[in-house]
């Protein structure tokens, strides 16, 4: 399964919407209304589905939905080819 609809899939579970409503350009905060608790649970589920660290860096250039996915893919390569 693509990265982005496995994040989606998990942003809707949080949100309890479906994924349809999801744009990539959504930004998390503001238009998602997520609060920074629950933002951090959302980063902590995903490190665990993906088996992966998300490095406090990259999390602190998400803004959007699309942000996140490319951080996802990003992170998730580099820990393949083991960088």
């Amino acid at each position: 399964m693509e990265i982005k609809k496995e994040f989606k899939q998990l942003m809707a579970k949080e949100l309890e919407c479906d994924i349809s409503k999801l744009d990539d350009n959504a930004r998390i905060l503001e238009d998602l209304g997520i609060n920074s608790l629950e933002f951090a649970e959302l980063i902590s589920e995903v490190e665990e589905k993906f088996n992966i660290t998300v490095l406090d860096e990259d999390i602190c250039k998400i803004r959007t939905i699309q942000d996140c996915v490319e951080i996802l893919e990003r992170t998730i390569d580099a820990e393949e080819n083991g960088i």
